[in-house]
């Protein structure tokens, strides 16, 4: 989105005609590994490249510049974001880069673009930024907040934007917050000044376009600090029930419940809205004072129960390790989220450069992590031993543990033969297809220098993703498994992707082989930089919990399966026979492990028995058991319609690497959707319900459609 405005900017100043600004693909940059993306921007050698800063993209977004600095020369780099403040030395003496920009940067950005434009730049006229010139670093006075937003054009209406590239759109109906709470970057971005109400209509008809192109339907995500106390509020939400009538849009939001009565709640319910999140990071009145936090309990409540009474699904944000926070204070917080039927979501105080609360962390004894995202590992009234302990008693509400809905197995090896032609090539030599690998499928069977070549080749570990998972089928054909090819795969591609995520998954062979397959991959767990690994520091080790984490290792057990490994490395795995196995089913509820994997015969033709399957299993779900289905029509049900998440887009590239050579197959959502009609049999027996019609044959149609208008 950033990029976006930046780029909506510099058009709008005249400045299209001496620059040809691109920004790099949504899902590349979101998906793919540091060397894809480093390849990327060398490809299209830039004279400038922007970059926003978060927390968690810091040290990754430092690592790639500097890689590509090494390949351009004169390459002058641009940071901005949340991070980048005049006290944030950690940025502002990096060599990665070259120009910061504070605050809001557009107008920034334009007259720096000015200065490049000229022969003889002065970048000393520039306000709002810093730049370094040999080993000085000058940094120059801060511009005020734009009075008025709608300067900045929409990136969405000059077409720069597309939300069905992700099938997601960010909108803002202002900039600014109304509160000053001391731990968020919020509190520096000055008053509320709202964007124009026409203009946010036509974002959601953009919104409402995508979801039709798309043939389902289009998260808004509503970024506001608080969407209730915009001044577009009321007029957003008319637009919200004017376009979205059928529910196209999925809108969420962050609202502030005090100021919840039933006309703001009725205006919500009919833009159809159906995610509401709101804050109450504690209870207690000396830690809202702590953090500038002036919170109405009563009122709160009041809110509360209009949302409730609404029937929205709400909820309530709670942070650990706040200032003047105890063990008893905080579960004060956690009693009243029960007393009330709340549903909590705890999030560990970090500590950002823009918040306010950094540069009181000493006064109040907080004690961060030195890293981003700089989490506050232990303060004066609680130890680390604490917080963790507190963690492992709360395991279920705790938002940075990550916990993952879908493992997302491969799915070529079983389905490959009834691919489109076109999308798989076999590949002796391992061209690599255009997108990120997301998936490796290896089978550790043969044993020949040949195998392993091709499971190493260069072009598999320069386009890798941004998460891996990693599929090992072992054979009973030897006494141990044969993995020294994984160690030098492990290593080089970390050597290149050092920010990379890892998901190993183990199957086949026999119980032993499955075991000496994971103690060999954790005794050789690799040395991963990403973000998460600092969450790992974290969170208590021994909770046996399916996450996003940098290396997660797993063997998949039958459920009935005897395992000397710990229950946080193992899945258990179910094949039902028929949907109606009940004796399956009961097996399931005794299954041990950090989750269940259900395997399910095909086809699933018919909707009201895949309801009343998965019916069975929401018990199981309510538990706190980690449910996976193997087949990727289960799993995207299941997501939608059970655990109400979003599933993740499901365009894969994956690499099967057998005996016989290298596969690649890249899959579009469109060929999958067309994979579920053939396995499913709703190509040929009609025999379906309306739901599984909906979501996968218009589904089919309207991606078809639209690739064929784009051709």
């Amino acid at each position: 989105m950033a990029a976006g405005f930046l780029k909506s900017a510099a058009f709008h100043a005249g400045l299209e005609t001496d620059f040809a600004i691109e920004i790099l693909d949504a899902r590349q940059a979101a998906t793919g590994g540091c060397a894809h993306i480093i390849r990327e921007i060398i490809r299209r050698a830039p004279d400038v490249v922007g970059t926003s800063i978060y927390l968690w993209n810091a040290q990754r977004n430092s690592y790639i510049l500097a890689e590509v600095k090494k390949h351009l020369d004169g390459l002058r780099v641009v940071a901005g974001g949340p991070e980048v403040t005049r006290d944030a030395d950690y940025i502002l003496q990096d060599r990665a880069y070259d120009f910061f920009v504070f605050g809001e940067g557009e107008r920034t950005w334009v007259e720096l673009l000015r200065q490049m434009r000229s022969r003889r730049p002065v970048f000393t006229d520039v306000r709002g930024m810093a730049f370094r010139d040999g080993e000085e670093l000058f940094v120059h006075p801060l511009h005020q907040p734009i009075v008025d937003v709608n300067e900045v054009p929409s990136p969405y209406l000059e077409g720069i934007l597309d939300p069905a590239d992700c099938g997601e759109i960010l909108l803002f109906t202002m900039r600014g917050c109304l509160q000053g709470c001391s731990y968020c970057s919020w509190s520096a971005r000055g008053r509320l000044r709202a964007f124009a109400a026409d203009r946010l209509h036509e974002e959601l008809l953009v919104a409402r376009k995508a979801a039709d192109r798309l043939g389902r339907r289009v998260i808004v995500s509503v970024a506001d600090s608080a969407f209730n106390t915009s001044p577009a509020f009321w007029d957003f939400c008319g637009s919200a029930k004017q376009i979205n009538r059928d529910g196209s849009l999925d809108i969420r939001c962050f609202l502030q419940a005090e100021l919840i009565d039933d006309a703001v709640a009725r205006a919500l319910k009919e833009a159809g809205v159906c995610t509401a999140e709101i804050g109450l990071q504690s209870t207690d009145p000396d830690v809202l004072a702590n953090i500038n936090r002036r919170d109405d309990i009563d009122r709160f409540l009041e809110g509360v129960q209009v949302l409730k009474d609404w029937g929205f699904p709400i909820v309530v944000d709670s942070i650990l390790g706040l200032p003047g926070d105890t063990r008893e204070s905080f579960e004060q917080t956690l009693r009243f989220n029960r007393q009330h039927n709340l549903s909590p979501l705890v999030f560990n105080l970090s500590l950002g450069h823009g918040s306010k609360l950094r540069g009181k962390a000493a006064e109040f004894g907080l004690r961060p992590d030195e890293h981003p995202p700089f989490y506050v590992y232990e303060t004066e009234h609680l130890a680390h031993a604490q917080i963790t302990e507190i963690m492992r008693e709360n395991v279920g509400i705790l938002a940075d543990s990550d916990p993952l809905d879908d493992l997302q197995f491969p799915l070529a090896g079983a389905w490959a033969a009834q691919m489109p032609p076109g999308n798989g090539q076999d590949d002796e030599q391992g061209r690599p297809a255009s997108a990120p690998i997301t998936h490796i499928s290896v089978c550790a069977g043969t044993g020949d220098d040949q195998h392993r070549e091709r499971v190493l080749h260069e072009s598999i570990l320069r386009n890798i993703a941004g998460h891996v998972t990693l599929s090992v089928e072992l054979t009973e054909e030897t006494d141990a498994p044969d993995l020294a090819w994984l160690e030098t795969l492990l290593a080089r591609a970390v050597e290149r992707n050092p920010f990379s995520t890892w998901t190993l998954l183990f199957e086949g062979g026999n119980a032993r082989l499955r075991q000496a397959a994971v103690e060999f991959a954790l005794d050789r767990k690799p040395t991963l930089r990403s973000f998460l690994g600092h969450r790992d520091l974290l969170y208590p080790d021994d909770i046996p919990r399916v996450r996003n984490r940098p290396f997660a290792v797993y063997s998949i057990e039958p459920v009935s399966a005897v395992t000397r490994l710990p229950s946080a490395h193992y899945l258990s795995y179910l094949r039902v026979q028929a949907l109606d196995d009940s004796e399956s089913l009961r097996a399931a509820a005794d299954a041990a492990g950090a989750g269940l994997v259900v395997d399910t015969p095909a086809p699933l033709n018919r909707e009201d028995k895949v309801r009343s399957f998965l019916d069975r299993l929401v018990a199981l779900h309510e538990s706190g058991k980690a449910l996976f289905f193997k087949d990727w029509v289960l799993q995207r049900y299941w997501q939608q319609n059970y655990v109400k998440s979003s599933p993740r887009m499901i365009a894969r590239h994956e690499v099967m690497v057998r005996g016989d050579g290298v596969r690649h197959l890249e899959l579009g959502e469109a060929d999958l959707y067309l994979d579920a009609i053939v396995r499913c049999g709703l190509s040929v027996t009609g025999q379906h319900g309306a739901e599984m019609e909906e979501m996968i044959v218009d589904a089919a149609v309207q991606h078809i459609r639209a690739i064929s208008e784009g051709i």
